[in-house]
């Protein structure tokens, strides 16, 4: 129980931090309820451009959800060859096409 109350107080100082609401030191002051840091000073640093469309979906929207974004199925029509065919696209076959090898945290971290 401490641990969900710990984590809704987590998730919501993160919303705070991302909006500018809070500045790095606070929003470790506010996580580290056990008081385990010695010492809350932050560095800088600067995020790295969003190359992939992955990248920039997930930069754009930080509740980004790829099952709700991405269809079931898709037809596409593949004109990159002399002979062009409509293909099936799985939603699966879409996001990791977007995702160019970035896997999402929901993904790596997904209890199997």
């Amino acid at each position: 129980m401490e641990y969900d109350a710990w984590s809704e107080n987590a998730r919501l100082a993160r919303i705070d931090y991302l909006d500018g609401k809070l500045t790095g030191e606070e929003f470790l002051r506010k996580i580290d309820t056990m008081h385990d840091l010695e010492d809350y000073t932050v560095d800088v640093a600067q995020a790295a451009p969003a190359d992939t469309a992955w990248q920039q979906m997930v930069a754009g929207d930080i509740g980004f959800d790829p099952e709700m974004h991405y269809p079931e199925a898709v037809m596409q029509l593949d004109l990159g060859t002399d002979d062009p065919q409509w293909q099936t696209c799985s939603a699966d076959d879409l996001r990791r096409r977007d995702q160019e090898g970035h896997q999402s945290l929901r993904e790596k971290y997904r209890k199997k």
